[in-house]
């Protein structure tokens, strides 16, 4: 069974279009590229839209809460993480507590992170 990993990351923007969006404190640890839709997609399920899938955009990232925006979640090859971003800082906290129970409800062991500049 592949291990999967909840960590915590420092604050740290990325621009995705014309805005900067702050990195969620959660990320999730995936060594296989081919599960990260289905887990996104469960994700979406249960936490963010019942009964809709999460959809790929064309610059790699998946909406993840039905075109709201508000947050958006892009696999990293490199680190082999799940990092999520949310449109403003003051959200950070209620998309963390659902990134965290969904890690939880799954399984999913919790490490500390440092984002990678």
């Amino acid at each position: 069974m592949l291990k999967k990993v909840i960590s915590y990351n420092i604050h740290t923007e990325k621009k995705i279009g014309a805005i900067f969006m702050p990195y969620c404190h959660t990320s999730l640890q995936m060594k296989n590229p081919e599960e990260v839709e289905n887990v996104l997609t469960n994700l979406t399920k249960e936490y963010f839209v019942g009964g809709q899938a999460a959809h790929r955009l064309s610059d790699g990232g998946f909406n993840i809460d039905a075109g709201k925006n508000d947050i958006r979640a892009y696999y990293d090859e490199d680190e082999e993480a799940i990092k999520f971003f949310c449109r403003y800082k003051r959200d950070m906290a209620f998309y963390d507590k659902k990134l965290s129970a969904f890690a939880n409800k799954h399984g999913i062991d919790a490490k500390p992170c440092i984002v990678k500049s």
